[in-house]
């Protein structure tokens, strides 16, 4: 069952996604293809196998960002 969910995932990714890889690697996906995908980072453009992609955060994390593709802004941290 895991493994019908994790395929139908990968298959569903949409360009605009935010996404965490297996490694941990947060980012934005800017291109999809047969089998990688480019993800958009603060470190820069990446290219990762699309098995590779652990998890989707868009709605999760920053709401319907698909609409908004502007990287979510951080919380910056307060001085005690």
């Amino acid at each position: 069952k895991r493994q019908k969910q994790e395929k139908k995932f990968i298959s569903e990714l949409q360009k605009g996604q935010w996404v965490v890889t297996i490694g941990g690697i947060h980012g934005r996906l800017v291109e999809i293809n047969d089998n990688t995908v480019i993800i958009d980072t603060k470190a820069g453009q990446i290219t990762f196998e699309r098995s590779a992609i652990s998890r989707e955060l868009t709605a999760a994390r920053y709401g319907n960002s698909q609409e908004n593709n502007k990287r979510p802004t951080l919380l910056k941290k307060q001085s005690r």
